[in-house]
């Protein structure tokens, strides 16, 4: 799990990047990026630097997805990210995951950072805080390899309770940590959308 590596383009960040103090010291000299690396860059306590770390981390060396990215550093006043970030994770530690999910949606919410990032955050951020359930990252592809008939985008709160129940369930069963779950979904929705399973149904 923690070795799980994503390649990165160290370079095209920082050129994006609107504050070079945002930049995490543990990614320089490196061109990939690990959940490890990524869970003790959040463990230093600076939210934004945590986000900045989880957005390398999801967005690989797509330049498209970058930019996009990007966008939530450079299209926010900081002081209000870092403000909104660690209320999110307030929130985790004393109402849970998906009360903090909630409120990034709504009161909390951040321009250009929607689910599929911002549960990145909570899980590298949250995960070892103590919340039960612990939060899970929720994106296309591992909404893709849940059961049939899972959308895969417009997630609420109610939703992503679910997905955490399940999750936790599963693990509990297998074994497994729950995060395993995650990373098992994911590479089960990557493989059907690049067609190596004409169907892929959880069967737990």
């Amino acid at each position: 799990m923690l070795a799980q590596g994503i390649r990165f383009d160290p370079a095209r960040w920082r050129r994006l990047l609107p504050d070079s103090a945002l930049w995490p010291a543990e990614l320089d000299g490196a061109n990939v990026v690990t959940r490890e690396t990524v869970f003790a860059v959040c463990g230093n306590g600076d939210v934004t630097r945590g986000l900045v770390a989880a957005c390398v981390w999801g967005a690989g060396t797509g330049a498209q997805s970058v930019h996009r990215r990007a966008k939530v550093f450079t299209h926010n006043e900081l002081n209000a990210l870092g403000f909104r970030l660690a209320a999110a994770l307030e929130l985790l530690r004393e109402s849970g995951p998906v009360a903090a999910y909630d409120a990034l949606r709504t009161r909390f919410r951040i321009a250009y950072l929607g689910p599929a990032f911002f549960t990145k955050f909570l899980y590298f951020a949250g995960y070892d805080t103590g919340s039960e359930p612990r939060p899970l990252i929720l994106d296309r592809f591992v909404a893709r390899g849940l059961a049939a008939g899972w959308p895969r985008t417009g997630w609420t709160g109610a939703r992503y309770g679910e997905y955490l129940r399940h999750a936790h369930a599963w693990a509990h069963e297998s074994g497994a940590a729950p995060d395993a779950v995650e990373l098992a979904l994911f590479r089960a929705g990557k493989a059907y959308r690049s067609g190596r399973l004409s169907r892929y149904q959880s069967g737990r």
